[in-house]
Formats: C-alpha cells, structure tokens, sequence
C-alpha cells in the first residue's frame, strides 16, 4: 500500500499534536523515530 506524502503529512501532524498534548511541551522525533514510523506505517 502506497502512502502519498499528504497522507504522510497529515499522520507525523497528529503524532506532533498527540505528543504535544501529552507531554505539554515542544519536543523532536530522532530520525531514528521516524524511521520507525515509517516502517510501521508501512507495515500497517
């Protein structure tokens, strides 16, 4: 299943939302992190 980058857009904005409104402050994903991501939403 092919992911168009504003699908890809859309999910690491609702990852940045969630985190956000967890933790209460700003933070960055590791480009470690977000090849974990991808590969999970690959996966599916």
């Amino acid at each position: 299943m092919e992911i168009s980058e504003k699908e890809k857009e859309q999910y690491f904005r609702l990852i940045s939302h969630r985190f956000l409104s967890l933790r209460g402050t700003p933070f960055f994903l590791s480009s470690k992190e977000l090849d974990q991501i991808e590969t999970w939403l690959q996966t599916g």
